[in-house]
């Protein structure tokens, strides 16, 4: 699927990652942002599922999100 990609890590942590696209024909990304990157630092640095989640939170507020949407699943041997 075009734009649709996934990453695991040394420590098990798997990153899938689709577009959902929006209702909206354009977006303001004037602003910066965040997109395909965000991903990929999630498992470049995260040791759980959990981690990562927290990662993507924090990278979101400090420069916004860039795309008009897209699904995350993301996992660990613990939990999802």
């Amino acid at each position: 699927m075009e734009v649709a990609d996934g990453f695991m890590n040394e420590y098990g942590v798997c990153i899938g990652s689709n577009f959902c696209g929006s209702r909206k024909d354009t977006l303001d990304t004037s602003h910066g942002g965040i997109l395909y990157d965000l991903r990929l630092i999630m498992a470049q640095r995260a040791k759980t599922a959990r981690e990562a989640v927290q990662i993507a939170g924090s990278l979101i507020v400090q420069f916004g999100y860039k795309g008009s949407g897209r699904s995350y699943c993301i996992s660990d041997r613990e939990e999802a």
